[in-house]
């Protein structure tokens, strides 16, 4: 039975391949892995090198920019300009996540913001200027790429077990929003103890199950 790739994606730093077929095990010639499923969908986790190897091959788009910023009432925020007509090549439009690179030295996920004008921007946080030293108005070259990861953030471990063990946290996390699954997720990683957070994801998916 012929295997075939449907999605990429990212998990906990490596990269997922989801293939369907089952019942088979073997060994693609252009990965350094073993295949063998059960019953139809599997899950192959190939070691980080070859993710970043892969994510060297997604199309990147470059520019070059002065660092612009928000008025007060506005938020403030610093950020870089990114045009409708850029953000339209995206499957996902204004909803798509990104992964970005100033000046090559600081990386970074985020997502799309509307200016007001048609056009869109990215937040750049005020610790990335002071680590690349730049201020306002100076000019940085920068890229961007569809990030593989839809959330744009990494699950936290007391999560991810939580998910593999409990069927109806699974079906509840996966039916909400990528922008409920951050909140949840930036919630826990404001908490150490690892109990509380097990309450805490627990409760959070009762009341999205009760919404």
């Amino acid at each position: 039975m012929a295997l075939v790739i449907s999605t990429l994606r990212l998990f906990k730093g490596f990269l997922a391949i989801q293939l369907f077929g089952g019942g088979i095990e073997t060994k693609p010639a252009k990965f350094d892995y073993y295949y063998k499923s059960n019953n139809g969908l599997a899950k192959i986790i190939i070691y980080r090198t070859l993710a970043f190897k892969t994510l060297d091959r997604m199309p990147k788009l470059r520019f070059q920019q002065p660092i612009l910023q928000l008025e007060k009432r506005k938020g403030g925020y610093y950020y870089l300009e990114i045009s409708a007509n850029v953000v339209s090549k995206f499957e996902k439009g204004r909803s798509t996540r990104l992964k970005c690179e100033v000046d090559r030295q600081v990386s970074f996920s985020c997502g799309l913001n509307h200016l007001g004008d048609g056009n869109f921007f990215i937040i750049v946080a005020g610790r990335y200027l002071k680590s690349l030293g730049k201020e306002l108005g100076d000019e940085v070259s920068f890229e961007i790429m569809e990030d593989p990861n839809p959330l744009g953030v990494e699950i936290p471990e007391v999560l991810s077990v939580l998910l593999e063990q409990d069927e109806e946290a699974r079906r509840i996390f996966d039916a909400i929003t990528d922008g409920k699954k951050r909140s949840l997720i930036y919630s826990i990683q404001k908490v150490k103890d690892i109990d509380k957070q097990v309450e805490m994801s627990l409760a959070f998916l009762n009341r999205q199950k009760l919404s």
